[in-house]
Parts: C-alpha cells; structure tokens; sequence
C-alpha cells in the first residue's frame, strides 16, 4: 500500500490539480472564495503541515482494528 504512490500517474496528476486549484483559489481568486493572499512565511507553514499529514496518515492506518464478528440474522 505504501509503496510507489508517486509512479501512479492517476495520483500524482489528482494531487498535482489539487495544488494548483489551491493555489489558484488562495491567490487569484479572493472574491470568490473569500480568501486573503498568504505571504512566503504562511506557504512554508501550509506545505510544512500538508507533508506531516502523509506519515501521520500511514502511522494511524498501522494502528490495529479489531474486526467485529458476525452477528447471524435470525
């Protein structure tokens, strides 16, 4: 599962539309979206926390689920 997300054309396309839609909506469209322009410091933190989401993503999913068991209809 952890292995080769970035030779996945598909999801290196989607993840790339979603920068640039964000980027798109934070610095051109203000009206529209309501949004204020950031400055070099307040990208640095968006990128810092969006690259701490993916371990921290991978390290949840290893936590272990208990699977319920299987209730018969009666």
């Amino acid at each position: 599962m952890f292995e080769g997300p970035h030779e996945n054309r598909l999801f290196m396309g989607i993840i790339g539309m979603t920068v640039i839609l964000q980027i798109v909506m934070v610095e051109v469209l203000n009206d529209f979206a309501d949004t204020e322009k950031l400055n070099w410091g307040q990208w640095e933190i968006c990128i810092a926390i969006a690259a701490l989401s993916w371990p921290i993503g991978w390290i949840v999913k290893l936590i272990p689920v208990p699977v319920p068991e299987m209730v018969e209809n009666i």
